[in-house]
């Protein structure tokens, strides 16, 4: 009988402790998905409401809170365990270290969560507002990210009773060997740096440099390379510090096109450019196409070796590409229909030979 029960008593210290262990993963599962559908829900009303902030904490806070749930449902599922086991000398000093580790981490998780979410929402707000340039939003949130870093690292450092005050004494003395290092790298930073605090182009700019051959759409910004996407749809990766050095224009935030064309008339139709012109020159400023604010003239300019060469000088309204194409080909076609109006004609290279009237005699 005696044999029985210990027998019994050692079934119970090996499996005696699995129904808890059970029951209290049960619960942790329990609460990790109340709280998930509670917070589906919020978000939802959020959205409803469009309320931005409220939006953004609560989907910077979801993911943290189920990582927390499910691990203090370990640390209790440990805790059980090992009150079943008396005879085994565990060493749990390290534990609070590792839970203020495990807090401060959960915490910089949380707020690195909001920066990112907070920099979605101002490019794509959901209240109706005008939405923040990408640049500006994405500039703020890096900012941001670098300064929660470096409080996370301090924080983390006094936690480990890590010196802090010889850590930051050791990195002043290092600094020079530091800066010669890496003096590409802070060139590329600061070049950065510059591009989100003087703001020359935005991601989406159509830029391009008369000092290099860059010229393409803005896709990214970074703190050491910004993509830029050309024409012939290849990535160009271009280091920040070369922006410090060149000039740039950007297109993209040009208020007009200009049209600076020529067109030419046949020398027979010299007593016809005056009133051409004119009528041309009416014609642009009545286009609904072109900015009639902007210079606008149509003259004679020049003998050519064929042609009588008439410049036309106006601005468009239209800034992109194909709509400025077109509005050009309208407007050619309808000089050469005021040409053709008059009874003149586009000149054309021609040759004209000069033969003696005896040459001519003896032919």
């Amino acid at each position: 009988m005696d044999k029985l029960i210990e027998l019994y008593k050692q079934h119970i210290a090996v499996v005696g402790w699995l129904p808890e262990v059970l029951g209290i993963f049960l619960l942790t599962a329990g609460i990790y998905f109340v709280q998930k559908i509670f917070i589906s829900n919020v978000i939802k009303r959020s959205l409803a409401e469009k309320n931005l902030y409220i939006n953004t904490i609560l989907h910077a806070v979801s993911v943290p809170i189920s990582f927390t749930i499910w691990i203090v449902g370990l640390i209790y599922i440990a805790i059980t365990v090992r009150e079943y086991f008396n005879g085994i000398n565990f060493d749990l000093s390290w534990l609070e270290t590792a839970a203020r580790i495990v807090i401060i981490l959960t915490v910089a998780w949380v707020f690195k969560r909001i920066i990112g979410r907070l920099e979605y929402n101002l490019v794509n707000p959901i209240d109706g507002r005008k939405p923040v340039d990408k640049t500006t939003a994405l500039a703020m949130g890096r900012l941001g990210s670098i300064l929660l870093i470096v409080v996370v690292g301090l924080v983390l450092m006094q936690t480990l009773q890590i010196n802090v005050a010889g850590i930051i004494t050791l990195g002043s003395a290092g600094t020079l060997v530091v800066g010669i290092a890496a003096k590409d790298m802070l060139a590329n930073f600061f070049g950065g740096f510059m591009i989100f605090t003087d703001r020359p182009f935005k991601v989406g700019d159509w830029i391009k440099s008369p000092d290099k051959n860059i010229e393409g759409y803005v896709e990214h910004i970074g703190w050491r390379v910004t993509r830029i996407r050309t024409f012939e749809k290849r990535p160009l990766y271009v280091q920040n510090s070369i922006f410090l050095n060149i000039s740039i224009e950007n297109p993209s935030r040009m208020t007009n096109r200009r049209i600076r064309e020529q067109f030419g008339l046949r020398y027979a139709d010299m007593e016809k450019v005056k009133k051409i012109n004119d009528e041309v020159e009416e014609m642009l400023k009545s286009h609904p196409d072109i900015d009639a604010r902007q210079a606008i003239f149509v003259a004679f300019n020049q003998f050519g070796d064929s042609t009588l060469d008439c410049l036309v000088y106006c601005f468009t309204k239209a800034t992109k590409l194909i709509e400025y194409s077109y509005v050009k080909q309208d407007i050619f076609i309808k000089i050469a229909a005021i040409v053709q109006k008059h009874g003149a004609d586009m000149a054309f290279p021609t040759i004209t030979l000069d033969l003696p009237e005896q040459a001519l005699a003896q032919s």
